[in-house]
């Protein structure tokens, strides 16, 4: 237990300290607001696919996966109604409350603390669970958030979102790639080498990348900081609860999983709301839209704090 405590803090300290580094440059204004929205663009585009594509471009898909999807999918779902509830028992006036009880920021957060913790080898597994969460994100919450929005309109139905995020054609690709064997058949090549070892350094970018960017934007604000803190505890609470209890029974009980899938679960239910929320919200709404913020910095902070003695007990 001591070793796997030691093996599994320091690798995601250097997580954590990047993150405070983000957070010092944040204060110092080290970047231009349009800088730091072009590193996401880097890591959105660029990085997060290229890891993605090589993470499953050796994974042969397999059937029970399929199971893994819809379990995500549905646990979003239920998150979802759960908000909905715990709004009206608990008078919480927000129209973003059950938003914020679902959803989770994978692509900023769980890959790179993921991989640093299990290695980038172990990485598919989680994007595997995270599959059918982002069917969910683009499929359900964003479309349920720009009907809720007087000011948004979507552009593009919801399946070509889906169809055209990056990070989905990285898996997709990389699934595809990894079913038919395509590397394993020409891996002696040497132009096989080149573009492995490109894509590699491509995917090199997303940890340092997302850590600086996530702690350069953590904002808070003494209004509605309450609100913001007891939505966070509910959230990780049954997040915690949920991911255990479900995660072991099915990933490991029924299908047969390794730990690491299982893991891998309970690391998607403890991450922050996706934090392209306020992208949709109304921004006259000043009350929502400082609701929003505080609960996307607690939560990744109380992530972060909770994570490596999580992980640590359930290994």
């Amino acid at each position: 237990m001591d070793q796997q405590y030691l093996i599994i803090t320091y690798n995601v300290l250097p997580v954590i300290f990047l993150i405070i580094g983000g957070r010092v440059l944040g204060y110092l204004d080290f970047f231009a607001p349009d800088t730091v929205d072009e590193l996401k663009k880097i890591v959105v585009n660029i990085g997060l696919p290229a890891l993605l594509f090589t993470a499953f471009s050796s994974v042969s898909f397999e059937l029970r996966y399929l199971a893994v999807f819809g379990l995500s999918f549905l646990v979003c779902v239920a998150f979802y109604y759960i908000g909905v509830a715990l709004g009206k028992l608990l008078n919480i006036e927000s129209r973003m409350f059950p938003f914020l009880m679902t959803g989770f920021e994978a692509g900023m957060l769980g890959y790179p603390i993921f991989q640093a913790t299990f290695g980038k080898g172990e990485l598919f597994k989680f994007s595997i669970v995270d599959f059918g969460h982002e069917i969910f994100i683009f499929l359900v919450f964003v479309p349920l958030i720009i009907r809720m929005s007087q000011e948004k309109r979507a552009e593009e139905s919801p399946v070509l979102m889906f169809l055209k995020s990056p990070p989905i054609i990285g898996i997709l690709f990389g699934l595809l790639f990894g079913s038919l064997g395509v590397f394993e058949s020409v891996s002696s090549g040497e132009f096989t080498s080149v573009v492995l070892t490109m894509l590699n350094y491509l995917g090199a970018l997303v940890v340092p990348l997302i850590c600086i960017v996530i702690g350069y934007e953590l904002q808070f604000s003494p209004d509605g900081l309450k609100k913001a803190v007891l939505t966070t505890a509910i959230r990780l609470a049954l997040a915690v609860v949920i991911g255990v209890l479900l995660g072991k029974l099915v990933f490991v009980d029924l299908l047969g999983f390794d730990r690491t899938f299982f893991l891998g679960f309970v690391t998607l239910l403890v991450l922050p709301p996706p934090f392209v929320i306020p992208v949709f919200l109304n921004p006259k709404d000043d009350e929502e839209n400082q609701f929003v913020l505080n609960t996307l910095s607690v939560h990744a902070i109380g992530t972060l704090l909770i994570y490596i003695p999580l992980m640590i007990w359930l290994v």
